[in-house]
Formats: structure tokens, C-alpha cells, sequence
């Protein structure tokens, strides 16, 4: 039987267990529980969504899975589309890619990269080029694409591999090669803006009711972020003990970056930047009877993100073109697989909460029976060592969209911090490059010419006992004092 036969195969086995989930499960299986009969037919519909998810794909099981949502009893199907797109953190999510297309076609990510990468500090030691590196990529991470910055770094340390003679497989550049994507996700979370948090701090928010402000939150992400980075840092120089002698005739090597000016469409996307910052934080540090403070409460993030959408669309160039092609922008700058997967997700989620329902409180019953008597911060450290385990082999996002809400939930019935939990589990949920499938960052390490599948994996589980060090050490006690 042919390769392609057999995944067909695969293909509609899994899709008709799909259906049967979402369809079947609630009028054959009994109510377990507390569970009422509907509560049964949104658990189908729940299992069906994690098995098309994991074995087949993200957005048509999402689409179904709406549709199998609003035959339960608990909505109709127009109302579940629109309580799934008008929820805020889908529009927050839409929007914020929409912003990030917009400063992607600004190319604000080349400056960056020259001006960190020219600077003549790297002349005075090989590991200040490291250092670097490790600079421009969170900040090109933070403020524009990880990925983008995964394969602009990249192209760079390939240049200086062949520069300094380093053939292919060298384990220094591997460590480099691997330490930009795992910085590069790290510069990804700490804005409020960037997708990654709107999503997780979504799940956070919607079940708990507890609201993780801008400031405190990047504060927080910012401090665990770099700790882990000087970690990683100290690991390849003191652990590694990688010999850079060949790196000093490299020291000129972006010397011709040196001197670069922004061009008409780097300023304004870096106005943006700073326009996109500046408006989000101000009313933290404004008295709130301040009209401007009062606005901007009223816009939050997404409406900051549409008015910088309109301003870029405004906005014209010299040669009379718009600064951006805003048609493009809402072309491609979409994840629909993502959008898909929230619209499916938080309408669940209410259900799945609700007392007609009856799942979340069996669910806590079950669990609060085993590890009741768990002290809370044994049972923060447990379910973020297994969700870092388990997210080298499922995708991250699903893992978030159910455990999220149930351990959040579950860490406040027995007297937890919820907000140490839910940094733990997030973080945790984010280190997923151990194999292949872990995540998209998984597959970028493991399919570049550079990374060996041994080396892949040996470096996907150092960054993931990074982040359980960093978490456990700093990052509970901090949480702690700071939310």
C-alpha cells in the first residue's frame, strides 16, 4: 500500500472519529457525575475538537466544531459564531496580526538588525557578537516577527560560520542557531500585544475573571525573560565552553551596517511602535478622571490597533503609493487557523463552566479528590513540569485552551496563586522544541540544513529545564509579589 493511501486512510479514520465525538457521544455515553445529559454533548463536542486538533488539523475541526456546538442544546449555531468572533480576545488576536503585517511591510525588522549587529562594540570579544545576536533578536522579537528575525539572524551566522571556517554541524553555530528561536519566542511574549499573550492571558482571563494589567505583565515577562537569557548565555560560555578564536576575524564582518539611516517607511513603522506602546500603557501611569486616560481605557487593544491600522492605510509616500497596501495586509496578515481555533474555543469554554452543564465542576470533584490536599505550589511546579513534557508532543495552543482554565481554576479552589500557575503553565506551554511537532519553532530548529536531529533534541530539553529553573526559582516568588 502507497505512503499516500495509508495517510488518506488515517485521514478519514480520524475524521470519523471526529464526527462520532462531536455528534454521537453525548446519546451513547451516560452522564458521568454531575454532568447533565447536555453537558455530555458539549463533552463530545470538546473531544472531538482535541482529536481533530492533535491528529488531523486546527481550522475545519474548528468550523465543525461550532456547528456541533450549536446542535447541543446550550446555543444556537449563529449564536456560537457570534459569541466566537465578537469575543474580545479574538478581535484583540485579528487585530494584532493585522498590526504586525503593517510593520512587517515597513521592514523596520532591517534596521533593527543593522544597528545591533554594526554596533563596534562586537570588535572587543567574540562573545560580545554573541551577546549581540541574543540583543537583536529580542528586540526584533519584542517589537516586530520572531520568525522574521529567526531567518534574518540565521542568514547572518551562516555568513559568519563561512567567514570563520566553521564547517556544517559546528556546535557553536548549532547553539546559535537554536538559541534564536528559543530568544525569539521569549521577545514574542513580553509585549501585551503580541498574539501569544492575548491568547493565553484569554484563557486566563476568561475563566478566572482575574485581569493580569500591561504594565505588571511586562514587567514580569521582562525579568524571567532575560534571566533565562543570561542563563542560556553563561551555559554556552562556562558550560559549553565554546572556543571563539576563529570569531576575531569576523569582528568586521557587519562593519558595513554601520552608519545606516532609517528610510521613510522604517520611521513611520517605528512611530507606530512607539505610538502602539505609548498608547497601551498610558492610563497606568495617568489619573483616571484624565480624558486621554479615559479614551484609551475605552479603545484598549484593539481599538489601538485599528486606529494605527487606518493611520497606516492614510499615510503616503513620496511617489503618491500608500505606505502600506492595506488589502494586503488584511490578506495575509491573518492566522485563520488561530482565529478559527478562539471562535471555536470560548463559547466552549462557557459551557463547559456552566452550572446547566455541570463538566468544570466535576472535573474539579475528580481532581480536587487526588490533589486536594497537594500543597498548591507542589501542584504549580507538577503541572508545569508535565505540560513542558507534554507540549513536545502536542500543540501548545490546544494544551493551553484546556488546562489553562482547568488548573487556574482548580489552583484557587485549594488555595493557590492562580497567577504563579498560569505563568508556569504558560511559559512551560511556549518551550515546546524537543521534537519536530512540538510547535512551529520545533520545526524550524529541526528542519534547518545546520541542526542534527540529536542536537535538536538535546537543545529543545535544555531550554525547557531553563525554563523550569527560572520558573521556579524567580519566576513563582515573583509572581507572588507582584500580582
Amino acid at each position: 500500500m502507497s505512503t499516500t493511501k495509508s495517510k488518506n486512510i488515517a485521514w478519514y479514520i480520524h475524521t470519523v472519529i471526529v464526527l462520532f465525538l462531536m455528534f454521537g457521544f453525548g446519546y451513547i455515553v451516560p452522564p458521568i457525575g454531575s454532568i447533565t445529559q447536555m453537558g455530555m454533548h458539549v463533552l463530545g463536542v470538546f473531544l472531538g475538537l482535541l482529536w481533530g486538533w492533535i491528529a488531523i488539523e486546527i481550522l475545519w475541526p474548528s468550523v465543525l466544531g461550532c456547528i456541533a456546538f450549536g446542535m447541543t442544546g446550550y446555543m444556537t449555531v449563529p449564536e456560537v459564531f457570534s459569541a466566537g468572533f465578537g469575543n474580545a480576545t479574538v478581535l484583540n488576536v485579528l487585530l494584532a496580526c493585522l498590526f504586525a503585517e503593517i510593520l512587517n511591510q515597513c521592514r523596520i525588522t532591517d534596521y533593527i538588525a543593522d544597528k545591533c549587529l554594526g554596533s563596534k562594540w562586537i570588535e572587543k570579544s567574540p562573545w560580545n557578537l554573541v551577546v549581540m545576536f541574543f540583543v537583536a533578536d529580542f528586540i526584533l522579537s519584542i517589537f516586530t516577527s520572531n520568525v522574521a528575525a529567526f531567518f534574518l539572524l540565521t542568514a547572518a551566522l551562516e555568513k559568519v560560520a563561512k567567514e570563520a571556517g566553521y564547517e556544517k554541524g559546528n556546535r557553536f553555530i548549532v547553539y546559535m542557531i537554536c538559541s534564536v528561536l528559543f530568544i525569539g519566542v521569549l521577545g514574542a511574549m513580553i509585549l501585551p500585544f503580541q498574539v501569544a499573550c492575548i491568547l493565553f492571558t484569554g484563557f486566563f482571563t476568561s475563566t478566572t475573571g482575574l485581569v493580569i494589567g500591561y504594565v505588571p505583565y511586562t514587567i514580569y515577562m521582562l525579568i524571567i525573560s532575560l534571566v533565562q537569557m543570561i542563563v542560556l548565555f553563561l551555559a554556552g560560555k562556562f558550560v559549553f565552553r565554546f572556543d571563539l578564536s576563529a570569531l576575531k576575524a569576523c569582528s568586521d564582518t557587519f562593519k558595513d551596517k554601520r552608519g545606516r539611516k532609517m528610510n521613510f517607511e522604517q520611521k513611520w513603522g517605528f512611530t507606530f511602535i512607539v505610538l502602539f506602546v505609548i498608547l497601551l500603557f498610558i492610563p497606568a501611569f495617568l489619573p483616571d478622571e484624565w480624558y486621554i486616560t479615559q479614551l484609551m481605557n475605552n479603545w484598549g487593544l484593539s481599538g489601538v490597533a485599528a486606529f494605527l491600522l487606518v493611520l497606516s492605510a492614510i499615510v503616503k509616500k513620496n511617489d503618491g503609493k500608500q505606505l502600506v497596501n492595506i488589502r494586503e495586509v488584511c490578506t495575509h496578515g491573518i492566522p485563520w487557523d488561530i482565529i478559527w481555533l478562539l471562535v471555536a474555543t470560548f463559547p466552549l469554554a462557557t459551557a463547559m463552566e456552566s452550572e446547566e452543564c455541570g463538566i468544570m465542576a466535576t472535573v474539579v470533584s475528580a481532581i480536587s479528590g487526588t490533589l486536594g490536599a497537594m500543597n498548591p505550589w507542589i501542584l504549580i511546579i507538577l503541572s508545569m513540569v508535565v505540560l513542558g513534557i507534554i507540549t513536545q508532543f502536542v500543540h501548545n495552543v490546544v494544551l493551553a485552551a484546556m488546562f489553562i482554565p482547568m488548573l487556574s481554576t482548580l489552583c484557587v479552589s485549594i488555595g493557590g496563586d492562580a497567577y504563579a500557575m498560569f505563568f508556569c503553565v504558560y511559559f512551560a506551554l511556549q518551550a515546546a522544541y524537543a521534537t519536530p511537532g512540538a510547535s512551529m519553532q520545533g520545526a524550524m530548529m529541526f528542519g534547518h540544513p545546520w541542526v542534527e536531529r540529536k542536537e535538536g533534541f538535546f537543545f529543545g530539553c535544555l531550554f525547557l529545564v531553563i525554563t523550569y529553573i527560572t520558573l521556579i526559582i524567580p519566576g513563582i516568588p515573583l509572581a507572588g509579589v507582584m500580582f
